[in-house]
């Protein structure tokens, strides 16, 4: 026989059934130790009032279990575990503590709204506190006075119930940030793969752009048709292997052969870009993600070259890649595409990602910190 049946199949069902075995089972527990205590006379009204709310709480609980969000079945509960805390109260001592605990248990293995839960949490203690009171004042002759064992016994069903709760809550928290985290590097990878299509199509632009300027002089137009047709096949090729949904485990990268991938891919001109790759630095990084973090920068930095003078500078030395790029007045409102999502894959990385905005008097700097 299964502990736990075949139809709870997700984690607010168990917490529920959960809630029920706990509460029933610990409520009949201690019912046969309390029955030796209380007076004879008061034996049978004792044993009917107090397995009334253990025996009513079994269908509710199955309502719970079917529905963990059946508000009207939690009221139930609620009514049962004041009562239950309240018949205590009559007969025997310390049940505003099983209350209390009682109330922080359903709180947090049910689901509860506020406006069913803030009735039971502000009134539910009155009839228990003012049961005390009546045994203060002498009103209540009959109830028994604590006793060594009770308080044992309080402080196993207190350690049982914080085991329970508090290890499910956890394991139960740990899932939703695992979830979370796994979420959040998807969703942070797809905005990547979709700027890179973006940036990609934002080429196009400038093809299209450039074709016009050139329509008239065949020759020119003919050799930027081939050469930019060698770029579409390569970033096609990158592409094909940019499987952004698997490939999230961190490598040992050579920066440098990343660096001349990168400049491979995107066709970045020789006579364009000024290399000084002194170190062969290797760092555990996503590939993908330092390399979409280069696809942006040289991206941006191929566009605000405006003539065959200008260059782009590398430089790798001391544990610092640092890109120098011209500044271009025309290109200053779309210098920072890719920013955000360069600064976030740079965190995710250990990386420090320094971007330093060009002016007339000095170029775009973009600083990577391995």
């Amino acid at each position: 026989m299964k502990l736990i049946p075949s139809f709870i199949d997700t984690e607010d069902k168990r917490d529920a059934y959960l809630a029920g075995v706990l509460y029933i089972s610990l409520t009949l527990l201690v019912f046969p130790y309390e029955r030796t205590l209380i007076p004879k006379e008061l034996v049978g009204a004792y044993t009917v009032l107090k397995l009334a709310p253990s025996i009513l709480a079994f269908p509710l609980f199955y309502l719970l279990v079917r529905n963990p969000y059946n508000q009207l079945a939690t009221s139930g509960v609620l009514v049962l575990l004041t009562a239950y805390a309240a018949i205590g109260e009559y007969f025997s001592p310390l049940y505003l503590y099983a209350f209390i605990m009682g109330m922080l248990g359903f709180t947090i293995l049910l689901r509860p709204k506020t406006i069913t839960l803030l009735p039971f949490v502000i009134f539910g203690g009155v009839p228990v506190l003012y049961l005390q009171y009546l045994k203060e004042t002498g009103e209540i002759t009959h109830a028994r006075q604590a006793i060594t064992f009770d308080y044992v016994f309080m402080a196993l069903e207190y350690m049982v119930i914080i085991l329970v709760i508090f290890g499910g809550f956890s394991k139960r928290r740990r899932k939703e940030i695992e979830f979370k985290e796994r979420f959040s590097i998807i969703g942070q990878d797809l905005n990547t793969f979709a700027h890179n299509i973006k940036s990609m199509l934002s080429s196009q632009f400038l093809i299209n752009q450039n074709l016009l300027n050139n329509i008239s002089n065949p020759e020119k137009l003919e050799f930027y048709l081939k050469s930019n047709k060698k770029t579409l096949e390569n970033i096609h090729s990158y592409l094909n292997t940019f499987n952004v949904l698997e490939k999230t485990d961190r490598e040992l990268v050579n920066i440098k052969e990343s660096i001349t991938n990168t400049g491979v891919l995107l066709r970045i001109p020789k006579h364009s870009i000024e290399l000084e790759l002194e170190e062969d630095i290797r760092h555990h990084v996503i590939k993908q993600d330092f390399e979409t973090i280069l696809i942006n920068v040289f991206s941006n930095a191929t566009k605000a070259i405006c003539d065959s003078e200008e260059k782009i500078k590398v430089s790798l030395k001391d544990n610092l890649l640092s890109i120098q790029y011209p500044f271009s007045e025309t290109y200053t409102a779309s210098s920072g595409i890719g920013e955000s999502i360069c600064n976030r894959l740079a965190q995710r990385n250990n990386l420090l990602l320094n971007i330093q905005r060009g002016s007339a008097t000095r170029p775009y700097e973009v600083q990577i910190k391995f």
